[in-house]
């Protein structure tokens, strides 16, 4: 009596399993469709390989400014701020007061960044220029031919076509 129960729940238990499989749609497959069809314009300028070390970094741009940046904050010593503004859509990465200094890293296209005290990034949504600026004891190294230069400050503008 108790191996034909034991039957029946292995065969009960195999038909519950096949039996849902094949309606089920796979949603590990990739989807076709594209996130998005619209390509926006940009600029070619942040494309040579570049390393920015500044105190502060700020990094302006158009619609689709995100799409080229890539930052990185540590909850245990930065502060990180995203908000909607009335000139775009703003994030703040910030040095938290007291805690042993550590870099925030960034990268804007093929330029690596690094802010010792704050990074901002603001998306404007009109037609911009991208805008890089850099300030406090800002040091430089171009990627391809090594050359590097100290400034007080720094600003790069990548123009975009329209």
């Amino acid at each position: 009596m108790i191996r034909s129960s034991c039957i029946a729940v292995l065969v009960l238990t195999a038909t519950a399993c096949t039996s849902t499989h094949k309606n089920t749609p796979n949603t590990d497959a990739p989807s076709k469709a594209p996130l998005s069809s619209v390509v926006k314009p940009w600029t070619a300028e942040f494309q040579k390989p570049h390393l920015v070390i500044a105190d502060e970094i700020v990094i302006e741009g158009p619609d689709g400014l995100i799409d080229h940046v890539a930052t990185r904050a540590e909850n245990a010593a930065h502060t990180k701020q995203e908000r909607a503004t009335a000139q775009g859509f703003l994030q703040e990465i910030v040095q938290k007061p007291g805690v042993a200094p550590l870099e925030i890293r960034a990268f804007l296209d093929r330029y690596e960044l690094i802010a010792m005290r704050k990074l901002t990034v603001l998306e404007r949504p009109g037609p911009v220029d991208v805008v890089l600026r850099a300030n406090g004891d800002v040091f430089v190294r171009d990627g391809a031919s090594g050359a590097e230069q100290r400034v007080p400050a720094l600003r790069v503008e990548g123009k975009i076509q329209r």
